[in-house]
Parts: C-alpha cells; sequence; structure tokens
C-alpha cells in the first residue's frame, strides 16, 4: 500500500493519514490585548492553563495603531517592536513608545495556541507513537484538539471559515497555496480569508483574483467522539482524547517569519508543501507624497517559502515628515505539511 506505520481515515471523506510519527494534540489559549504601563513601553502577558511541557505560540491579530496626540495634527504609529515568548509568558516590546502619551493604550491584539509535547516513550501504558503525545495522559479531555475540516477551497477573492465547524470563533486555520503576487489576509472576527494584490503606487486590489488553497481547521472545546470503527484512546478518567474520525495536528516544525516584508522563509527540511496558521504579522505602508496607506501584513507563499506582505488596508494617514514603513512581528509559527493531509 505503500507506507508504513499506523493510519486511519477520518470521517470527512478525505485521504487516509498515516499517525506513526508526529501526532500532537493543539488546543486554542485565549485572546488577549496587554494593557502597555511600563515607561520603556513593554508589557507581559501570563497566558494561563499552558500544559506543562507543550509548546506555546502567538497568533497575532493586529500590532499597531496609527492616532493622533491631542492638539497635534501629527499623526502617530504605534507599533509591537517584537513578542517573544518563554514558556507560558508573552513579552511585548513596543517602538515609538510615549510614557506621557501612550501608557495603556493597547496597539497590540493577540491569540495564543498550544501543541502538546511528544511523549519519549509513549507512557507506561497504551498505544506508543513515535515522536507524539501521549494521548492516554492528557487530563482534561476538551483541550485534546483535532482537525475538524480540511479541504481544497478557491479563495475568490475571498473565502469564509464555514459556519458548522466545530467551535468556529476559537478555530486555527492553517493554509497552503502558491501565489507569489498574493498576500493572504486573515479577519480574525469575521473569520475570513481574502486575496490581496498589489496595484498602482500606494493601493491594493482584488481583482480576478482566484487562489487554490488547501486548508486545515482545528479547534477544540469537548471531549472528542469515539468512532463506531476505528481507533480511540481514553484517559485515565474515561474520557476520549482521541478518535480516529478526527485528523490530529501532525507537526512538522517552525519556521520563522522574517522581519523584512518580501524576504521569504523557506519550510522546514523534508516539508514538501508548508501548510502555516493564518494570522496578520504586522503592518506594512505605501506612500505618495505626504499620503500613507497603511496596511495590515499578510502572508505570501511562493513555492514552498513564506513572508509578510501588505494585505488588507488598516488606516491611511497625512504623513509630514515621519512614517512607519513597516513593522513586521517576527515569531516562530508551526508548520504543517499539505502532502500529510491531502
Amino acid at each position: 500500500m505503500g507506507f508504513y506505520g499506523l493510519q486511519i481515515r477520518p470521517n470527512d471523506g478525505g485521504s487516509a493519514i498515516n499517525i506513526t510519527s508526529g501526532a500532537r494534540a493543539a488546543s486554542y489559549l485565549g485572546e488577549f490585548t496587554p494593557s502597555f504601563l511600563n515607561d520603556d513601553g513593554s508589557s507581559v502577558v501570563q497566558v494561563p492553563n499552558v500544559t506543562p511541557g507543550a509548546q506555546m505560540f502567538v497568533l497575532p491579530i493586529s500590532t499597531a495603531i496609527v492616532y493622533q496626540s491631542p492638539g497635534s495634527a501629527v499623526a502617530s504609529t504605534l507599533a509591537a517592536r517584537s513578542i517573544s515568548i518563554n514558556g507560558s509568558i508573552v513579552h511585548t516590546q513596543l517602538r515609538n513608545f510615549n510614557p506621557y502619551y501612550d501608557k495603556g493604550r493597547r496597539p497590540v491584539k493577540f491569540r495564543c495556541m498550544q501543541v502538546m509535547s511528544a511523549s519519549s516513550v509513549g507512557g507506561n501504558y497504551g498505544l506508543a507513537l513515535y515522536d507524539a503525545t501521549n494521548y492516554a495522559e492528557i487530563n482534561d479531555a476538551s483541550i485534546s484538539g483535532a482537525c475538524v475540516y480540511r479541504g481544497i477551497v478557491q479563495v475568490a477573492p475571498n473565502w469564509q471559515v464555514p459556519g458548522d465547524v466545530p467551535f468556529r470563533e476559537s478555530c486555527t486555520v492553517f493554509a497552503h497555496w502558491d501565489s507569489g503576487d498574493i498576500t493572504l489576509d486573515f479577519d480574525e472576527t469575521t473569520k475570513t480569508i481574502s486575496g490581496w494584490r498589489r496595484g498602482g503606487t500606494i493601493g491594493v486590489n482584488q481583482v480576478d483574483i482566484n487562489i487554490t488553497a488547501y486548508i486545515c481547521i482545528f479547534s477544540n472545546g469537548a471531549p472528542q467522539i469515539p468512532p463506531r470503527y476505528g481507533l480511540a484512546i481514553w484517559n485515565r478518567a474515561g474520557q476520549c482524547t482521541f478518535s480516529s474520525d478526527s485528523a490530529p495536528l501532525l507537526l512538522r516544525g517552525t519556521v520563522g517569519i522574517q522581519y523584512v516584508p518580501g524576504y521569504y522563509s523557506a519550510a522546514p527540511a523534508d516539508v514538501g508543501r508548508m501548510m502555516v496558521p493564518l494570522c496578520r504579522l504586522g503592518v506594512h505602508e505605501l506612500r505618495s507624497s505626504t499620503n500613507v496607506m497603511n496596511y495590515f501584513a499578510g502572508m505570501r507563499m511562493s513555492g514552498n517559502a513564506v513572508t509578510a506582505f501588505l494585505g488588507r488596508l488598516n488606516t491611511n494617514y497625512i504623513a509630514t515628515d515621519y512614517w512607519i514603513d513597516f513593522a513586521i512581528t517576527t515569531l516562530p509559527l508551526p508548520v504543517i505539511d499539505a502532502n500529510d493531509y491531502f
């Protein structure tokens, strides 16, 4: 049959999946809008409910605001210079922070997800999978997230997460596509993917955009439902933490986004078709004279590499002697392989 190990066939009608290595449980940890009260423009968020040993990822929603100080006609941009992760701690550092005007502003919003660690021995009982989460040891079955939707879709020029996706409000959308001149933006509020192409001196448009995208959506919030036929794993409390009706997250590494828009980062070794979680990675501006168009930095994928680049319009303003140009948040993002799912 051309494979080795353990293969499952989820009930979504898609192809069978080999879960012999890399199978991980993933879960949503919440949405955060930190307040910046320190004189140096820094903020620390302690993310609750992180499972010991899990790897936490930050998925930015917005990382900059443009505002006018009282009595001033000059626009100011306040943006995240960096977001770093240490265990369950998220540290954000702003650029252009003025302690007299900017304390208490909230230019940054992000959501967090965790990917459970792999067990080297597979536990003392049950089924041992290589480089995989020990599902039998997950105490809270509601955090045992899995793939609740996978499909090949057309972003033409928009595509919205279906309304019947379980726990849609907290889902994470992974995508693979190949179009170096199209940016995909993900609107967290409406769960909409939109395609954008640069047009004109400082503009973008959606004319004739039709992108084929491979989509996998992961969510959690309730114990897995045991399959009528197939494989199920229970924890000691009798909760189902793994069901072969739903594919696990098959973690294949991470990719770091570079600070300069258009500088691509290649997929990890042995990943055939990289899929990344869609998010907004900062802001990217275009300027003509004093007119500045400030765009959300979405994602571009060319071949098997990804970069941040301007997408949907955020705001526009009149600049005098300063504009931000770009402020990209450099973060590691989890990577899965479309070849595992399609």
